[in-house]
């Protein structure tokens, strides 16, 4: 048996992208997310795997964000709104 040991947690989706700060708004819809999380933004032409290295919520850094708010989260690459994101977790 050749099963993975990851699984994938839907956390939210992308509201905007913002390309000079290489950061996106991202609206956390089912899950939290913090800082060293490893995460998937995906979309139809989408693919990044990245670990969270900064948060921000009105200007103010974050080491954790909460189900339900809308945050800021420094992006290794091009995002697109509604690219939706998910935590990668061990089982």
């Amino acid at each position: 048996m050749n099963a993975s040991r990851k699984k994938r947690l839907a956390v939210g989706v992308v509201v905007n992208y913002y390309p000079k700060q290489m950061a996106a708004a991202v609206k956390l819809l089912e899950e939290g997310i913090q800082i060293g999380d490893e995460i998937i933004i995906e979309g139809s032409t989408t693919y990044l795997k990245q670990q969270v290295k900064s948060l921000k919520k009105q200007g103010k850094d974050l080491t954790m964000a909460e189900k339900g708010v809308e945050v800021g989260l420094a992006v290794e690459g091009i995002v697109r709104r509604n690219d939706r994101i998910f935590i990668i977790k061990l089982n």
